[in-house]
C-alpha cells in the first residue's frame, strides 16, 4: 500500500496571503494613477485656460491702442477740424466781411452831455460811449447808411437821453432808453439794420 505526501497547509496560507497582497497593491497602483492622472488634467486644463485668458487680453489691449491710434492719426473731425474752425473764425473776425449770421459790434461814438430834470430841478451830467451790434452781412450797408445819416442819429441819441426820467437812467440797464434809440437809428437808416444797443461806461452825476 503506497502513501500520498501531502503538502503543508500553511505553505498554501502563505501562497494565497502572497497573492492577495500583490492584487491588492496592484488595485492601489491603478487607483493612485487614475488620481494622479485627474489631477494632472485638471492642471494642464487650467494651464491652457488661463494661457488663452492672458493672450486674448493681451491682444485686445494692442488692437485697442492701434485702432485708437489710427483714429487719432485719421480722424477728419480730430485736431486738424479744430484747427479748420479755428481758422475759419478768425477769418470772419479779420476780414472786411462779416460772416453770415455773426453779430458784430459797431462804435456809434462817445457822447457828454447834461439834462435836465424838472421833477428834482437837478442838472445831470452825462457821459458814456455807444455802440451797435449788427449782423456781419449788413455791416456794408450799414456802414454806408450810418455815415450819411450820422449826425441825424446823433441828434436822436442826444434827445433821447436828455429827455428820459430820473427812473430811466439809474436803470442798471438802461432798458427803455435803448430801446428807443434802437428804434430812432433805425428808423434814420430806412431799414432795420440795427440789431442791439450797448452803452460803455454810462455816468450820470446830479450837478
Amino acid at each position: 500500500m503506497s502513501t500520498q505526501t501531502m503538502p503543508p497547509p500553511a505553505a498554501h496560507a502563505g501562497g494565497d496571503a502572497a497573492a492577495s497582497g500583490k492584487k491588492g497593491w496592484f488595485w492601489k497602483a491603478v487607483v493612485l494613477g487614475l488620481i494622479l492622472a485627474v489631477i494632472g488634467a485638471e492642471c494642464l486644463f487650467a494651464f491652457v485656460y488661463v494661457t488663452v485668458a492672458t493672450d486674448k487680453a493681451t491682444n485686445g489691449e494692442d488692437s485697442g491702442s492701434a485702432k485708437a491710434g489710427k483714429h487719432d492719426s485719421h480722424d477728419p473731425h480730430g485736431d486738424h477740424a479744430d484747427d479748420s474752425h479755428g481758422k475759419a473764425g478768425e477769418h470772419g473776425e479779420g476780414g472786411e466781411h462779416g460772416a453770415v449770421g455773426e453779430e458784430r459790434e459797431i462804435d456809434m461814438g462817445e457822447y457828454s452831455l447834461t439834462a435836465f430834470q424838472p421833477a428834482s430841478n437837478t442838472t445831470l451830467l452825462i457821459n458814456f460811449h455807444l455802440y451797435g451790434t449788427i449782423s456781419g452781412e449788413d455791416e456794408h450797408h450799414f456802414t454806408e447808411q450810418y455815415e450819411v445819416n450820422k449826425h441825424r442819429i446823433r441828434d436822436q441819441v442826444l434827445t433821447t437821453i436828455r429827455s428820459a426820467e430820473m427812473a430811466d437812467l439809474t436803470d442798471p440797464g438802461l432798458g427803455l432808453i435803448k430801446r428807443q434809440i434802437l428804434e430812432k437809428t433805425n428808423r434814420a437808416l430806412g431799414k432795420p439794420l440795427l440789431q442791439g444797443i450797448v452803452f460803455s461806461d454810462f455816468l450820470a452825476v446830479e450837478q
